[in-house]
């Protein structure tokens, strides 16, 4: 299975998001996309955000009409910052069978890879997939 993992603040999510998962699922031929509204997005810490339910709610209600997207509110469970390395090791555990995974981020964010926690765990628990907002 490839699954690709869209993670975000999405305070809130709108339909550029949902543009860019489904391009990204096509073009690379990925069964799912799982996004992942952010528990305490640390990149963010100096800014006001929706409460993280509030968010995983908006996203749910986005997404209901299209069946290869999901949501998953593992970085919402976690205490502390949410961290892509921590959230892959939490997805790998628990998806059960052989699952790539496949980060879709901003080139904004991609740019900051060197602030991120744990970077080289990140590239060895998925491919990083770099688009354009």
């Amino acid at each position: 299975m490839k699954l690709g993992v869209f993670g975000g603040t999405f305070d809130p999510i709108h339909l550029g998001h949902l543009i860019l998962a489904e391009e990204v699922r096509e073009r690379l031929g990925l069964d799912e996309v799982l996004f992942v509204p952010a528990g305490h997005p640390w990149l963010k810490s100096d800014v006001a955000v929706t409460d993280a339910r509030h968010r995983l709610a908006m996203v749910e209600r986005a997404i209901e009409a299209t069946p290869r997207f999901k949501v998953s509110d593992v970085e919402i469970r976690r205490e502390g910052p949410s961290y892509t390395a921590d959230t892959l090791e939490d997805l790998t555990r628990s998806l059960d069978g052989d699952v790539d995974l496949y980060v879709i981020v901003g080139l904004d964010a991609l740019g900051e890879v060197d602030r991120w926690q744990r970077p080289s765990r990140v590239l060895e628990l998925a491919t990083l997939v770099g688009v354009v907002r």
